[in-house]
């Protein structure tokens, strides 16, 4: 996505225009808000950004010295200029240093959204063709991800390797899968340049995570190879970076075998992170649930838990996670970690389904992974069960405090009965006698996230129930929740759920 800066010496018309327009459905990302000509710079000096979008008159440095200065350092800088008045001088000068468009305020939705539309024709025009090194990368992480996921033929398989010089292919194979991010990109660049026998093979798969193939021709020791491998990798990555490392890692598989297991695996190892936050490399075998964890687990009524929780009944709800883990500690084969499991499923879910009623709340995301630690690190069951009855009442204390004004409440419903619709906060406005800009301030300030952001979240949470609930494929539920792009629906998905669809599909 291109990257957006907004700059006026206003709060609220900062967070008006955050909210005034989906940005993210237009292939735009606000990465910051300033106060004021100074505070843009000091931004700008740090963050990468494609458009300005500013206003003219503020005190200390106005709008055209932003302009002048910013485009000292970066001269592709394309600039929307906002204004209350129809200067014409500063118009002039305006349009002196190339900006796209000078708006006036209150802004136009249609006037802004078209404006942005021709800007984004600009850049995309603008960037720059692939040359030949990148062609060849497009190509080694296709073939190689292909290879994984048994998508090419032998013959071909066999062209490709000479023609990409990837060496020999070896016996038995072990993927890793690195969660995208900065550590990501320094471990992809490191084995990328990483020449020899025993040097794995390393490609991006279609997450934008990178992905670890190593080799060998001999099955015992290639699991631990690989393990000291990432190990001494990670030991020389700075602590701080360390925090963010996640690292999945399949099993030993045979190269030639009919499934291919080991790449899937990985993925799907990643996304125990959630429950084991202290680990860096997380494998697989790990995750391996035995028969006493499966049928627990299936004897707890998630249902009864979701309908006392949106009853706002805390007393009988805390009775019954109360009687079922009474019956999960006396029932024989179980462990301490399979309770502790089952536990932080329990947590999840009550997490999840608060969120459905009232997404993105910072404070119920802080407490949750507070209990979450404490938890883990509990070992006598008085504490254990406090914790949980603990967590049910905050999450039932959440939802009473959902309080919403009467304009907020008619919001809400319009967009559980016609989320697929492409709302913008100027219609809104209209509909509901309401200024656009007051509006999304109320919402936010309500709610506790944009409008843009609450109807993404929605439709990522009915786009979970249909991937549960249904066979249909991917691209056939991104349409049915209001998405025609299915790469903006994968990015959303991942965004607000942690894992692709398709990854989330198989955990269900």
């Amino acid at each position: 996505m291109y990257k957006v800066l907004l700059v006026d010496d206003e709060k609220y018309i900062l967070e008006g225009l955050s909210s005034l327009i989906d940005w993210g459905a237009m292939g735009l990302e606000i990465v910051g808000m300033a106060k004021g000509g100074r505070k843009a710079l000091e931004l700008l000096a740090t963050t990468k950004v494609d458009v300005l979008i500013t206003d003219i008159s503020m005190p200390g440095m106005n709008g055209l010295e932003l302009i002048r200065k910013a485009r000292q350092d970066d001269d592709q800088l394309k600039v929307i200029i906002l204004s209350g008045y129809n200067e014409f001088d500063y118009l002039k000068e305006g349009m002196s240093l190339g900006i796209e468009n000078y708006l006036l305020k209150p802004v136009n939705v249609s006037e802004l959204t078209q404006t942005l539309s021709t800007l984004m024709d600009k850049l995309e025009a603008a960037r720059p063709n692939y040359d030949d090194l990148n062609d060849i990368y497009i190509i080694r992480n296709n073939t190689l991800h292909r290879w994984m996921t048994r998508q090419i033929a032998a013959a071909e398989w066999k062209e490709r390797c000479k023609l990409l010089q990837l060496g020999p292919t070896r016996q038995y194979r072990l993927a890793a899968v690195a969660r995208k991010g900065d550590y990501a990109d320094r471990l992809f660049d490191e084995l990328d340049e990483t020449k020899g026998n025993q040097a794995p093979w390393v490609y991006r798969d279609l997450d934008g995570d990178v992905a670890i193939i190593f080799q060998s021709d001999n099955e015992g020791g290639l699991s631990e190879f690989a393990q000291r491998f990432l190990q001494e990798w990670c030991s020389r990555v700075g602590q701080e970076e360390r925090n963010d490392i996640r690292i999945g890692l399949g099993r030993v598989e045979a190269t030639e075998d009919s499934d291919s297991l080991s790449y899937d695996e990985a993925k799907q190892a990643l996304d125990y992170f959630l429950l084991f936050p202290r680990e860096t490399i997380f494998q697989y075998e790990k995750m391996n649930m035995s028969k006493v964890l499966i049928r627990s687990e299936s004897s707890i009524s998630w249902e009864q838990y979701i309908q006392l929780l949106h009853t706002r009944d805390a007393d009988r709800l805390k009775d019954v996670i109360q009687e079922d883990f009474v019956k999960l500690q006396q029932q024989e084969g179980m462990t301490p970690r399979h309770l502790w499991r089952i536990a932080a499923e329990v947590m999840i879910r009550l997490k999840l389904a608060v969120e459905e009623v009232r997404p993105a709340d910072p404070a119920l995301e802080e407490k949750f992974s507070d209990h979450l630690d404490l938890l883990h690190n509990t070992v006598e069951w008085a504490g254990f069960m406090e914790i949980l009855r603990n967590m049910a009442q905050m999450s039932v204390d959440t939802l009473q405090a959902a309080n919403y004004s009467p304009v907020i409440q008619q919001v809400l419903k319009l967009v559980k009965d016609t989320y697929t619709e492409n709302w913008t906060l100027m219609q809104l406005g209209d509909r509901f006698h309401t200024h656009p800009v007051y509006l999304g301030q109320l919402f936010r300030k309500e709610t506790g996230v944009s409008f843009a952001g609450y109807v993404n979240r929605y439709r990522i949470e009915q786009a979970k129930r249909l991937l549960r609930e249904t066979n249909l494929k991917v691209n056939q539920v991104a349409r049915e929740v209001g998405y025609w792009e299915v790469a903006y629906f994968y990015r959303q998905f991942r965004k607000y759920v942690g894992v692709s669809p398709m990854e989330y599909k198989s955990l269900v």
